[in-house]
Parts: structure tokens; C-alpha cells; sequence
């Protein structure tokens, strides 16, 4: 979690992700995938941007639905 302190002195917690979904246009379902959470990185001092947190979460998905093809 973060915090933002405000001009009024308050502070405010949140916390960014990155979700996603498998659809296709001629059924119904929808597949929801697990988000990825927008986090720093080891070693920086800013939170990592959306880019590069679609990055993480595509090559995270891909390495799953290969190995889960080859079984």
C-alpha cells in the first residue's frame, strides 16, 4: 500500500493492479485472469508504470498457457 499526503493533511491508502481478461466475441464467457499488482521494483524508488507491468503479466501468461499446451 501507498500514501499520499494531501494539502488537508490526510492520508489516503491505495493500491494499483493490472488485470485482464480472455474473451472471444461469439460466446458468452469470460475468462478473468489473475491481476498483477503495479509495484516498485527491486532496487527503485517509484512504482513500475502500467507498461511494464503488462509486460510482467503477458510473459507471465504465456509461459502458463505454453506449459499448460505441452501437457
Amino acid at each position: 500500500m501507498m500514501k499520499t499526503n494531501k494539502k488537508t493533511g490526510t492520508v489516503t491508502y491505495y493500491q494499483q493492479m493490472l488485470g485482464g481478461s480472455i474473451v472471444h466475441p461469439d460466446f458468452k464467457e469470460v475468462i478473468p485472469l489473475n491481476p498483477g499488482m503495479i509495484i516498485k521494483q527491486d532496487g527503485e524508488t517509484k512504482n513500475d508504470c502500467e507498461r511494464n507491468a503488462a509486460k510482467r503479466f503477458l510473459k507471465n501468461y504465456v509461459k502458463i498457457i505454453l506449459v499448460s499446451l505441452l501437457l
